[in-house]
């Protein structure tokens, strides 16, 4: 077990004020006496289940993303409207008319509201967000997100693209969008703000991370510094639609060619934590990075970074996805400030397997073995690395789970349409 003091803080409009506090999750409903308990025996919605996105903790009511055949005749996306009452009037589906039909291509949102979900989707260059409620359906769009930001051609390679990450912060959708590349050691992302009921273009930061601006010649310290960030990994954030501060996950990849004594070129592959609330002036983040996680000379198949959190910690898991036990672990205290990186596999919850899962009031890893879903709490730093695991509920013909929202988990089963179940506490 490792622990790295390795906090940078970016002066932006308003400063970077004390974070040292308590996270919000006030949005979170409280545990129930029953940590385990299904909402949806099956859920069928007429063609292939890709995702379901849960109103909230404990709701019946959700969106599924399906497969459709269109009246081309061709295969197409849809999203379906899974009541959260009797009471509640029908949804027509919602076609997202998408030329490629690639579900890894379209990010979905719980909302503040009762049965609100926002929809960001990708198509070629074209990049749209919607933003849909039950019974009315779609009520706002905007396909023009794919001109944000602005790109300054300055000779440099980097970067050839931006990702785009929607975050939903007390309830209002802004669009985060993360270069694929630095030609310098220097970090700069991009936050649009969106007007909430017709999706407007409002305002725009950008957000520099550069380790060389305290210095007074940049480019001797980007020369001492010798490196690049060769690949800069999309953004992640964590599901909770009414909180103010909003944790974003994400890998960059520092290049090492020549300079300190290296022959060749060397990487290092870093997890950062962008740290991030909205004061009145704009945006305040800062960004934790854990260093050195993977060393290599080959790029590596890294997934995205999963998030979690709990009242005074967050927690972030990403994975090696050519091998299953690769993985890597990290925990930001916030009180305390206190980082861990763990990637050794036998110090990993679960042997290094299993996803990181946010409930009511704490994360958990969480894996399926042998018709089992296995959970390992993380709240307790006293606990790490001596994980106390359990088994929160055994189906024979349980295969996989995929998350749908805080606690919400879609269990896949074996020739079975899949079940929603709600785990709201580990006792």
């Amino acid at each position: 077990m490792r622990s790295r003091q390795l906090l940078a803080c970016a002066l932006l409009i308003a400063g970077c004020d004390d974070a040292r506090a308590p996270l919000d999750l006030d949005a979170i409903a409280e545990p129930s006496d029953e940590c385990v308990r299904v909402i949806h025996e099956t859920l069928e919605l007429g063609g292939p289940l890709h995702r379901f996105v849960s109103d909230g903790p404990g709701s019946a009511g959700g969106w599924g993303m399906i497969t459709f055949i269109n009246e081309f005749d061709l295969p197409a996306l849809a999203l379906v409207r899974v009541p959260a009452s009797a009471s509640e009037a029908p949804t027509a589906r919602i076609e997202l008319g998408m030329s490629s039909p690639d579900p890894e291509l379209v990010q979905l949102r719980a909302g503040s509201e009762p049965g609100e979900v926002w929809a960001l989707s990708r198509s070629g260059q074209v990049v749209v967000l919607r933003r849909i409620v039950p019974e009315l359906g779609l009520i706002a769009t905007n396909g023009m997100l794919g001109n944000f930001p602005i790109h300054d051609d300055d000779g440099g390679a980097c970067p050839s693209e931006h990702s785009r990450t929607l975050l939903v912060i007390e309830g209002q959708p802004y669009l985060l969008a993360l270069p694929n590349c630095s030609d310098t050691p220097a970090l700069d992302l991009h936050l649009l703000a969106l007007e909430r009921e017709t999706l407007d273009f409002l305002t725009s930061w950008q957000l520099s991370f550069d380790p060389c601006a305290p210095y007074d010649d940049p480019a001797a310290c980007a020369e001492i510094f010798a490196y690049s960030l060769s690949a800069i990994g999309p953004g992640t954030s964590t599901l909770l639609p009414d909180a103010a501060r909003i944790p974003v996950g994400f890998t960059q990849v520092r290049a090492f060619t020549g300079g300190l004594g290296l022959s060749g070129t060397v990487m290092s592959s870093d997890v950062s934590l962008l740290d991030m609330r909205m004061t009145s002036n704009g945006p305040s983040a800062r960004l934790v990075t854990f260093r050195e996680v993977w060393i290599h000379s080959l790029p590596l198949a890294l997934g995205p970074v999963s998030l979690g959190q709990d009242p005074y910690s967050t927690q972030l898991h990403i994975r090696n996805e050519l091998l299953e036990d690769d993985a890597a672990l990290m925990r930001f205290d916030t009180i305390g400030e206190f980082y861990v990186q763990l990637r050794d596999p036998e110090l990993l919850p679960l042997g290094g397997r299993g996803q990181l899962v946010q409930l009511p009031d704490q994360a958990a890893m969480i894996d399926v073995e042998g018709g089992g879903l296995h959970a390992a709490p993380l709240a307790d730093i006293g606990a790490w690395p001596f994980w106390t695991e359990r088994t929160v509920l055994e189906l024979d013909d349980l295969v996989d789970f995929e998350i749908s929202g805080v606690g919400q988990l879609l269990l896949r089963r074996d020739q079975v349409a899949p079940q929603l179940v709600y785990l709201s506490c580990l006792d």
